[in-house]
């Protein structure tokens, strides 16, 4: 048995107020679900290819067939999915976490379309977390613990191998074991939009601006600081901006938006040296 535990991100700025709602809405979605004849949910709210109900697009991925099904995939929205928040921030997150899903559904219908058997459960979305969290996270070691003999052991790896590695076996499974009764192609689905949507952030800077936002908001809470560090800097009175972003960092030693900071005034008043450790600094804080 091999089993992720723990990374090295497992910590959040804030509350995590989506991914507790995640969680919370597929635990009441199970117990209110449960109530009904055997069956009747999964036909009902599951997503069943060729069906043509738009809506279960959005139900399914709250429908889960046993409660071992449902914290599996809760714990590795736990595992993913709180990350993500406190990286995208409560907007973007949400909005990533349902487009996940459906484009799980959709490529899980297109490539395996069995008509009439409903398609359950989160793990499509979470997928797609994954998928994200591979490319925002690429460098973090993942904890596994693995059970060959009587005493556990455990290894740490970087997140975009052992989740390369498990996108890998998807794809195999998928190939190899079409009716085995898991949704191969669904978790594929999910996560190659995750990776796409990750990729695209990243790339377009976006990434590094949601961080930076959700750092303001919740942990410098709009420090007055930062802006009048630029103010003073635009003066050109850097020695002082630098003074007050230095004490600002001796605060805030993890932030990242504060050491990009620093060496954006370095840079400014010529200080190299110094805007490249800083500059240094943030994007190891970031990595």
């Amino acid at each position: 048995m091999l089993f992720p535990v723990s990374h090295e991100r497992m910590t959040a700025r804030r509350w995590p107020v989506v991914t507790t709602a995640l969680f919370a809405a597929s635990l009441a979605a199970y117990v209110a679900l449960a109530r009904l004849p055997e069956g009747a949910a999964a036909m009902r709210f599951g997503y069943v290819p060729g069906r043509g109900d738009v809506l279960t697009l959005f139900t399914y991925t709250f429908v889960h067939g046993s409660l071992w099904h449902l914290a599996g995939n809760m714990w590795f929205l736990f595992f993913c999915g709180m990350t993500l928040e406190d990286r995208w921030g409560r907007l973007v997150f949400p909005l990533f976490y349902v487009g996940a899903g459906v484009a799980a559904a959709l490529v899980h219908g297109a490539l395996v379309g069995h008509a009439g058997v409903p398609l359950l459960g989160a793990s499509g979305a979470i997928a797609g977390c994954m998928g994200a969290f591979a490319v925002a996270f690429a460098r973090v070691p993942v904890r596994f613990v693995y059970v060959l003999t009587l005493r556990p052991r455990t290894f740490n790896a970087p997140a975009w191998v052992v989740l390369g590695i498990w996108a890998a076996y998807e794809v195999a499974s998928g190939v190899l074991f079409p009716d085995d009764g898991t949704a191969h192609w669904a978790h594929v689905g999910g996560f190659a939009f995750g990776l796409v949507v990750g990729l695209a952030l990243h790339a377009t800077g976006l990434d590094r601006r949601l961080d930076n936002a959700v750092e303001i908001a919740a942990v410098l809470e709009g420090d007055p600081r930062l802006e009048e560090a630029r103010r003073l800097a635009g003066l050109g009175r850097g020695d002082e901006a630098l003074a007050m972003l230095e004490g600002l960092a001796i605060e805030r030693p993890d932030s990242a938006v504060v050491h990009d900071a620093i060496a954006e005034v370095a840079r400014a008043a010529g200080d190299e040296p110094r805007a490249r450790k800083a500059g240094q600094r943030a994007a190891l804080l970031r990595a």
